[in-house]
């Protein structure tokens, strides 16, 4: 089932309400904990709406956010939120992932917020090395992906997300995660696993 960027920067929030419970494992905290509250520059890749970088922003002052994606409906919603929570430290670019003006090394840490299951393999390459261009020596790249439960209830409630999910979810679900990402340039130094998701900590692989 085809879900266009219009359709979704309406519903795209909802998710945070069933699968991001404030009571359960939140992957946004994993996250969070994994930024600290120092000057240091986050590039949010496919930023969506940004729950990501606004929940650090309202947290970590100290932090520079930029959001970068190509949806203009998503950035539309992202900028609503911004100035509704009169959030000064966070900009967005309305731009592709996969080729983007900045210098090498510039960024401490890079998000990829649920994408890499939504594009196809050759795609989701083309972001990921553009990442390992754009990430400092010693930064980190933090990526946030679904992962089913061993719980039958959250297994039933995470049926949706296995329906509406793009072609290319089943494959990447599958895939052994830690020879991906090598294959793309990067080592697993810990995984953060949530309810319905895991965060994954990641390193450049040394040449």
């Amino acid at each position: 089932m085809k879900i266009t960027y219009k359709l979704l920067s309406k519903i795209y929030d909802l998710i945070d309400v069933i699968y991001f419970t404030k009571g359960g494992i939140n992957p946004r905290k994993a996250i969070l904990e994994l930024i600290p509250d120092t000057k240091s520059t986050v590039l949010d890749m496919c930023c969506g709406t940004m729950g990501n970088s606004i929940e650090i922003a309202e947290r970590h002052r100290n932090v520079k956010i930029i959001g970068l994606d190509i949806s203009a409906e998503m950035l539309e919603i992202a900028k609503e939120k911004i100035e509704k929570n009169n959030i000064y430290s966070v900009s967005i670019i309305n731009g592709d992932a996969t080729g983007t003006s900045f210098d090498n090394n510039s960024f401490d840490f890079i998000i990829l917020g649920l994408v890499l299951h939504e594009i196809e393999e050759a795609l989701a390459s083309k972001i990921l090395k553009e990442g390992y261009r754009l990430l400092k020596e010693n930064g980190k790249l933090i990526v946030l992906e679904w992962e089913e439960s061993n719980s039958l209830l959250k297994q039933l409630l995470f049926l949706p997300i296995k329906i509406l999910e793009p072609k290319p979810f089943k494959k990447f679900f599958k895939i052994d995660k830690a020879r991906y990402f090598r294959s793309n340039g990067y080592d697993i130094l810990n995984e953060y696993h949530c309810d319905y998701s895991c965060v994954f900590e990641l390193s450049k692989r040394k040449a």
